[in-house]
């Protein structure tokens, strides 16, 4: 309902509620001064309620509901004047400011509504969600920014000349180069912000790791592969077993696992097999290369005739009925059938499986069931894909198999390439809970769909009587 003028000069005589809106992101010293100015320059004003924006809201870079809630929070506990409203929180999406001060006046029927906004938004404000209603029945308390001047502003707009009386300015110029923005800058680069920020939020910052460039670490590698390796060891022996096989693919997962096992065990204990089917001879050449680095045998079994009739009498039967639906279904069956000769050796020698999965991969369910997600125990498991790089930079595997692009090896895309992610925006995703918005789309469906690749067989469980 859009307020006559008359009504609009009784504004004036109301006491007032100030909405301060925004990301907050982090909350600075001159968000609060801000306030501070509102509460006295207005004497009619009681409280100024922030409302941190919702973080689906359209910005980057935009953090997590609770640190921003919890940084103002911080400061809003300790002056009675200040209040830390959720309200644009609440749902999945950032809500129209109109709708924000729905709600406010909705809970102080009795008070006069009013908003914080700068000058360069009060230039747009004609464009906004029901401007009329929005400008008619709230005060507007205005900050200039960039040399503007209210009053040109106005008289530029006849909306906000028609309710003018509804517009004041924010007196005391609280003018800072050091937005949110700036700010965030300066700790992703690792310099000081501690006098642009109240000590409670600086601190909170520096404890949550907020704004920081995110970076994949392991901070003591040297203890890291020390507690490893003495785990394989601990679970080789706790099996009874001597020694352990491990897929050979030349990539950096099963070569981070090569050199793991084989510092753990000794390399007489460890036993690599490269198994090509239909595969590149290149893969087997860095196969040969990650063998040669750590001193371990390699068995060469070419598993391509093996799958080729595998593949010949199944499509024989299937194609028969017209059945055939799945291409996945014959991709599969090659690493099914790597690790059928990797329990056949296994077992053969008293020896473990030992996965080389990494947790990138697990999260999106990138593995093939009773594949390569099938062994015995996986040293790598826990770790993201730039991890697993770092362990084996570390331990030496050669820089060819580093720097290569991962690939499964089953066809002329790499990892990446199928996935439609990078394997850091899924770290980022496991790390954080969060990446670009898309790529976050992509994983969270791949993880739900995968999730049954990652949990224990079910099984039926009978009611007794």
């Amino acid at each position: 309902m859009i307020k006559t003028k008359k009504e609009v000069i009784l504004l004036k005589e109301k006491s007032s509620i100030v909405v301060f809106g925004g990301s907050f992101n982090p909350p600075l010293n001159s968000h609060f001064a801000i306030a501070e100015q509102v509460l006295n320059q207005y004497k009619e004003v009681e409280k100024v309620i922030f409302v941190p924006v919702n973080q689906n809201y359209p910005k980057k870079g935009l953090e997590k509901n609770k640190y921003r809630y919890n940084m103002l929070k911080m400061i809003t506990d300790k002056n009675n004047k200040f209040l830390l409203s959720d309200i644009d929180m609440e749902g999945n999406k950032s809500l129209n400011t109109i709708e924000i001060l729905r709600k406010v006046q909705k809970q102080f029927p009795d008070k006069q509504v009013s908003f914080i906004i700068g000058s360069d938004n009060l230039k747009e404000l004609n464009t906004w969600k029901n401007s009329e209603e929005l400008i008619s029945n709230y005060k507007i308390l205005v900050m200039e920014r960039n040399n503007d001047k209210l009053e040109e502003i106005i008289n530029q707009n006849e909306l906000l000349k028609k309710y003018k009386e509804n517009i004041k300015k924010i007196n005391e110029e609280i003018r800072s180069n050091y937005n949110s923005t700036y700010v965030r800058a300066q700790i992703k680069n690792g310099k000081s912000v501690r006098y642009l920020l109240p000590d409670e939020i600086y601190e909170y910052i520096e404890k949550n790791n907020l704004y920081k460039e995110w970076k994949i670490m392991i901070k003591d590698m040297k203890k890291e592969i020390e507690e490893i390796t003495k785990w394989i060891k601990d679970y080789v022996k706790g099996a009874n077993a001597e020694g352990v096989v491990v897929g050979n693919s030349g990539g950096k997962d099963s070569a981070t696992v090569i050199a793991l096992a084989q510092k753990a065990l000794g390399k007489e204990k460890v036993l690599t097999v490269a198994m090509p089917c239909n595969s590149k001879s290149s893969d087997l050449e860095d196969a040969e290369l990650v063998a040669n680095k750590f001193e371990v045998p390699l068995l060469k079994i070419d598993l391509t005739e093996t799958y080729k009739t595998l593949e010949s009498e199944i499509s024989k039967q299937i194609k028969s009925k017209e059945e055939w639906r799945d291409k996945e279904a014959k991709i599969n069956a090659k690493p099914r059938l790597r690790m059928t000769t990797l329990y056949y050796i296994a077992q053969n020698l008293n020896y473990l499986v030992i996965g080389t999965g990494n947790k990138c991969e697990a999260v999106v369910g990138y593995t093939t069931k009773w594949g390569d997600s099938a062994y015995d125990f996986n040293p790598i498991g826990d770790f993201t894909v730039e991890e697993v790089l770092q362990i084996g930079k570390y331990l030496g595997v050669p820089e060819k198999i580093i720097s290569k692009a991962p690939s499964d090896g089953l066809g002329n895309l790499t990892d990446e390439e199928k996935l439609g992610v990078t394997y850091k925006q899924i770290a980022e995703y496991i790390e954080t809970g969060k990446t670009e918005e898309k790529a976050m789309e992509i994983i969270q469906k791949k993880e739900k769909s995968s999730k049954h690749k990652r949990e224990l067989i079910p099984v039926y469980k009978r009611n007794i009587h």
